[in-house]
C-alpha cells in the first residue's frame, strides 16, 4: 500500500512537471514562431503542430495530475475513515454532527488538501522557472523592473477589487440573507397565526419584501460594476499590462519581435502565476482544509476521549467475557459477571425481569455507553436482539422485513443465520414470540445445520434443550 501510494505521488509530480515543461515550450515557441513569420515562412506550418502538440501535452499532464490527485486524495480519505471506523461505538453518540465529521470533513480536508499540495507545486515551479526565462531575455535590471511592475499591478489590481467587493457588494449579500430570514419567519408565523392579528402579519411581509427588492436592486446593479470592474483588470488591462511594460523598459529587448512576443508570454506567465498565490481559490482550499483539520482533530480526540474501557481480544475455539460491573447509569445490575463457553456448545443465561440480562447482551454487543470488561472470542460474532434482528435480516437479505410478524421474523432469522454461518451467536429473548415447542424445534434446527457454532441464549426462562444452564442471581 505504502509502495502504491508513492507511486501515485511520484506520477502526481511527474504530471506537474509535464505541465510546466509545456509551458517553458510554448515560451520558446513564441519566439520562434514570430521570427519565423520574418525570416523563414516556410516552418510556419511545422510550428503550428508543434504548439498543437504542446497543448495537447499539457492538457494530457493536468488530466493526469487531476486524476492522481483524485485518487490519493481517495485513498487518504479512506484510511482516515477506516481508522474512525474502528473506534465507532455507541459512545459517540453525543458528539454533534458525527456524519458530517466522519463524511463531509474527510472529504474537504483530504482533497483540499491534496489539490493545495499539488496547485501550490505546480504554480510555484512555474513562477520560478519563468523568472530565470525572463532574466534570460532581458539584462537583470530591466527584467527587475519588469518584475516589479507587474507585481505592483496585481497588488493594486487585487487589492482594488477586493476592498469594492468588500464595501459594496459582500455587504449586501450578508443583508439580503438576513431579510430573506425575516421574512421567511414572518411567513412561518402567517400560517400559524391561530388568534388573529393575521392582516399585521401581512403588511410586515410586504414591508421586509418591499426593503428586500430595494437591497437586491442595489446587489445586482454593484456586482454587475464589480464584474466589468474585474474583468477591465484581469481580462482588458491584465493582457495589455505587459505590452505596457516592454515599451517601457524597450532599451533592455533585443530587436527581434520573437523575444519579445517571449517576453510578452513569460510576463503573463509569471502574472498568472502570482495571482494564484493571492486568490481566492487558494484561501478558500488552505481554509478548507483547516477547518476539516481540526474538525477532524477534534472529532477524533472526542472518540478516544469517549471510548470505552471493553477490551476484545481473540481466544482460540472458546468465548470467554468477563465484566467487574453491569449498570445501567448509576444503578448496579450485576457483578462479577464470568462467562465462558466451548465452540459447538450452547449456553442458557436467563433471569427474571429487570434483572440485567439485556444489559449484559449490550455490554457484550459493545452497544452501551462505560462498559469496563474484556470479551474473547475468534471468528465471526452475532449477536441477536428484539432492537437489532430487522437490521440483521434487511442487511443479510436485501429485502423489506417491516411487514413481517415477530414470530415470521424469528424463523426468517433461523434461516439467515444457517446461510450466514456465524461461529457465535448470542441471542437475548431468543425466538420471542413463538412456543416453546417452536423456539426448541429452531434451537434444533440451528444446532444440526450450524454443529461448530457456539450459542448462547439470553432469556427469563432456563431452556433444558442447551447443554449449559447459568442462572444470573449467581452474579448479583
Amino acid at each position: 500500500m505504502f509502495f502504491l501510494n508513492c507511486i501515485l505521488v511520484f506520477i502526481n509530480l511527474l504530471a506537474i512537471f509535464g505541465s510546466i515543461s509545456a509551458s517553458f515550450l510554448r515560451n520558446r515557441w513564441y519566439g520562434e514562431f514570430y521570427n519565423a513569420l520574418y525570416n523563414d515562412v516556410s516552418s510556419v506550418f511545422i510550428l503550428l503542430m508543434l504548439f498543437i502538440l504542446y497543448n495537447l501535452f499539457d492538457h494530457v499532464s493536468l488530466a493526469l495530475k487531476q486524476y492522481c490527485e483524485n485518487v490519493i486524495s481517495m485513498k487518504w480519505r479512506k484510511q482516515i475513515i477506516n481508522k474512525l471506523m474502528k473506534g465507532i461505538n455507541p459512545s459517540l453518540i453525543e458528539i454533534s454532527n458525527p456524519d458530517q465529521r466522519l463524511c463531509q470533513d474527510t472529504q474537504e480536508f483530504t482533497s483540499s488538501t491534496v489539490i493545495l499540495i499539488s496547485e501550490f507545486c505546480l504554480n510555484f515551479f512555474s513562477l520560478i522557472l519563468f523568472v530565470i526565462t525572463l532574466f534570460r531575455l532581458i539584462d537583470v535590471q530591466y527584467g527587475l523592473m519588469a518584475l516589479g511592475l507587474m507585481c505592483g499591478y496585481i497588488v493594486f489590481a487585487s487589492s482594488f477589487i477586493s476592498y469594492y467587493v468588500k464595501k459594496y457588494v459582500l455587504a449586501l449579500i450578508d443583508k439580503n440573507e438576513e431579510y430573506e430570514g425575516d421574512l421567511r419567519s414572518n411567513t412561518y408565523q402567517l400560517h400559524k397565526a391561530q388568534h388573529g392579528f393575521v392582516e399585521l402579519f401581512i403588511i410586515k411581509a410586504k414591508e421586509i419584501f418591499a426593503k428586500l427588492t430595494s437591497n437586491q436592486h442595489k446587489y445586482y446593479f454593484r456586482a454587475s460594476i464589480s464584474f466589468v470592474v474585474r474583468k477591465f483588470f484581469d481580462e482588458n488591462l491584465g493582457i495589455v499590462m505587459p505590452h505596457i511594460i516592454i515599451l517601457i523598459i524597450s532599451k533592455g529587448i533585443l530587436n527581434n519581435i520573437g523575444n519579445a512576443m517571449q517576453l510578452i508570454n513569460c510576463l503573463t506567465m509569471i502574472k498568472l502565476q502570482i495571482m494564484f498565490f493571492i486568490s481566492d481559490k487558494i484561501f478558500a482550499n488552505l481554509y478548507n482544509a483547516k477547518v476539516g483539520y481540526k474538525r477532524l482533530k477534534a472529532y477524533i480526540s472526542e472518540a478516544n476521549r469517549r471510548n470505552n474501557g471493553l477490551i476484545i481480544t481473540f481466544s482460540k475455539d472458546e468465548f470467554k467475557c468477563y465484566f467487574p460491573a453491569i449498570k445501567i447509569v448509576d444503578r448496579l445490575l450485576l457483578r462479577e459477571v464470568r462467562i465462558s463457553l466451548e465452540r459447538g456448545s450452547s449456553l442458557s443465561l436467563y433471569g427474571r425481569s429487570g434483572l440485567g440480562k439485556t444489559t449484559l447482551f449490550r455490554n457484550i454487543n459493545n452497544t452501551i455507553k462505560d462498559i469496563y470488561g474484556t470479551v474473547e472470542y475468534s471468528g465471526l460474532l452475532r449477536c441477536i436482539c428484539l432492537q437489532n434482528i430487522k437490521i440483521y435480516l434487511e442487511f443479510l437479505t436485501k429485502s423489506d422485513v417491516s411487514y413481517l410478524s415477530q414470530g415470521e421474523l424469528q424463523e426468517l432469522c433461523i434461516e439467515t443465520l444457517i446461510s450466514d454461518r456465524p461461529d457465535w451467536i448470542i441471542w437475548d429473548e431468543f425466538c420471542l414470540g413463538l412456543s416453546s415447542t417452536l423456539r426448541e424445534q429452531a434451537f434444533k434446527k440451528l444446532r444440526e445445520n450450524l454443529p461448530d457454532c457456539g450459542i448462547i441464549i439470553l432469556s427469563q426462562d432456563s431452556f433444558n434443550f442447551c447443554e449449559h444452564f447459568i442462572d444470573l442471581e449467581k452474579f448479583k
